[in-house]
């Protein structure tokens, strides 16, 4: 029922899948990368909308 009222509403929901998953890097005091999270690349199946997710 959710799906279809959204889907009325805005056209289509959104069903991300994971193109991409790419570890996050910082440089620490001596010059060294150490990883600080991850970030995925994902895509609508939908609309093929693409958008980058940071966590940490």
């Amino acid at each position: 029922m959710l799906q279809l009222l959204q889907w009325l509403l805005f056209g289509h929901v959104h069903k991300w899948k994971t193109v991409r998953d790419v570890p996050l890097t910082e440089l620490d005091d001596r010059g060294r990368e150490v990883v600080t999270g991850r970030r995925y690349v994902q895509q609508c199946e939908y609309c093929g909308k693409v958008i980058k997710r940071d966590f940490n």
